[in-house]
């Protein structure tokens, strides 16, 4: 044989040592541990986990900055290109803006 064969052949039998272990690691070892951990599946213990309790759109949030009401208006958003810290403060400002309005519910309806 020459020189390139036994190394091809060589590299090919470290492959296949290296899958036929990982393939023991894989599958026996976390199965015959006997821990529950490993045969639950990780999206079920997830869905049930109680879920976060709704943010109350009546509490006021405050503002990490201390930015004048003019910034918060509709009519002057943002550019697309501000600081990361700007965009986020502006349109969380809006989203509970618009959360409160949702909350009162339609005034015409009256009592």
């Amino acid at each position: 044989m020459t020189a390139n064969l036994k190394r091809t052949l060589r590299a090919a039998g470290f492959c296949l040592c290296l899958l036929g272990a990982g393939y023991f690691f894989l599958f026996y070892s976390s199965a015959g541990s006997g821990s529950t951990a490993a045969k639950d599946d990780p999206i079920e213990l997830l869905l049930r986990l109680p879920a976060p309790a709704p943010p109350n759109p009546l509490v006021p949030q405050t503002s990490l900055y201390n930015r004048e009401e003019k910034f918060y208006s509709k009519s002057s958003p943002p550019k697309d290109n501000a600081p990361i810290d700007e965009l986020l403060d502006y349109w969380l400002r809006q989203n509970i803006r618009l959360r409160i309005a949702l909350y009162a519910g339609d005034i015409r309806s009256g009592p």
